[in-house]
């Protein structure tokens, strides 16, 4: 199931018009239900298990005693589950993205059953009920390429959401803007009319096909991705719910700390609170956790040997900017006044960013170690020599 196709946007509308003509104690229960048919009828084996893991992590949250060994187990059967399904995909960037070679939504879901496990196990949680519960993994929004929104933000929508106008208005806007950017910024202009030009290009010219294939697929990743995650976040506002964001203009940012502080946020967030701080909690070490973070980021994605260098590669320049601002302090720079200096530095690291995340694009896009290092010798070296 595509977001762009007929049946999705039917699903949508359908889904809107009725919720908010039924009883407002009728209305997530149905959407619930709504989203276990939806479920049945494009993945069955994707609803199957998440009735299995929904039943399996509520019981072991909240009957008999909550203790850190049944979290663990609980959160390590939900591990096992996706894990065998992520070993056994492998395809583009794109449909690694959409869920589309292991059960729709696992990657999604999965999460967030985690999230909730490791919640309940610190007591954090706010008062709720298996419906909520229910109604939280069950929201036809998120199904399909998340956000990976957070319990306690939902059930506190859940229970104060009320019709209001400028919710459906903003929604509607979100949605359009998602398409727009799927179906003529991803779509049209960076996968139909920027891969023609490139494909003109004289092949004695290597380098620059290749480097403008990753500028091009890195654009098109973002536009694609951001646009779902619009459509989603349309979607949950026009059913009165405001689910978090997932992308804060990534590739204005200066440097590539800030940059995945922006992209595909709510995975972010989820693995700085539940990889990275636990990680320097035990280490005390930010590079050891950083590390960690940024390769449980690449093998959501996939678990294969490419993701997971490219979640290293990502490591690499994040403790590297980290590094650099600690030498920086410790030799006394001082940051620059305002003016032509400063903001010729900016654009410079805004382009270096881009470019340091572009190249990343190389590793995600070749199927082996051999076709990485070659592409990389390609673009990097022989141009020159």
């Amino acid at each position: 199931m595509s977001v762009l196709s007929f049946s999705w946007l039917v699903w949508m509308m359908a889904t809107i018009a009725v919720y908010w003509l039924l009883p407002a104690r009728w209305r997530d229960y149905f959407l619930a239900i709504l989203s276990l048919a939806f479920l049945v009828i494009y993945d069955w084996i994707s609803a199957g298990l998440l009735v299995t893991l929904t039943a399996v992590s509520y019981v072991v949250a909240n009957r008999g005693k909550i203790t850190t060994g049944r979290i663990l187990a609980a959160a390590a059967l939900v591990i096992a589950v996706l894990g065998f399904y992520k070993a056994r995909a492998s395809g583009d960037p794109l449909e690694v993205i959409r869920d589309v070679a292991i059960p729709m939504g696992l990657s999604y879901y999965s999460f967030r059953i985690i999230h909730y496990l490791i919640e309940r196990a610190r007591n954090t949680l706010p008062e709720h009920s298996f419906g909520d519960f229910i109604c939280y993994l069950f929201f036809l929004p998120t199904i399909l390429v998340g956000p990976i929104h957070r319990f306690g933000s939902f059930v506190a929508d859940r229970r104060e959401k009320t019709w209001e106008a400028d919710k459906l208005s903003e929604g509607m806007e979100r949605i359009v803007f998602g398409y727009f950017k799927i179906t003529v910024l991803g779509n049209y202009l960076l996968s139909g009319v920027a891969a023609q030009a490139i494909g003109t290009i004289d092949p004695a010219h290597q380098p620059l096909i290749l480097y403008l294939e990753a500028v091009r697929g890195s654009l098109n990743l973002y536009m694609q991705f951001s646009g779902y995650s619009d459509i989603a976040i349309g979607f949950a506002l026009m059913l009165g719910y405001r689910v978090m964001e997932n992308f804060n203009w990534p590739f204005l940012k200066r440097n590539i700390a800030e940059f995945w502080r922006a992209w595909h946020m709510s995975l972010t967030g989820w693995s700085r609170d539940y990889i990275y701080m636990p990680t320097v909690g035990v280490t005390r070490s930010p590079i050891i956790g950083t590390f960690a973070s940024l390769l449980l980021i690449g093998v959501w994605h996939e678990l294969s040997v490419r993701y997971v260098i490219w979640g290293l590669y990502q490591a690499v320049g994040i403790v590297f900017v980290s590094q650099l601002g600690k030498v920086r302090r410790k030799l006394g720079f001082k940051p620059l006044k305002p003016g032509v200096p400063k903001t010729y530095l900016h654009v410079v690291s805004v382009l270096l960013t881009a470019n340091y995340f572009f190249l990343g694009y190389v590793i995600i896009h070749q199927q082996t170690l051999g076709d990485i290092l070659r592409s990389y010798w390609v673009i990097l070296f022989s141009w020159w020599l």
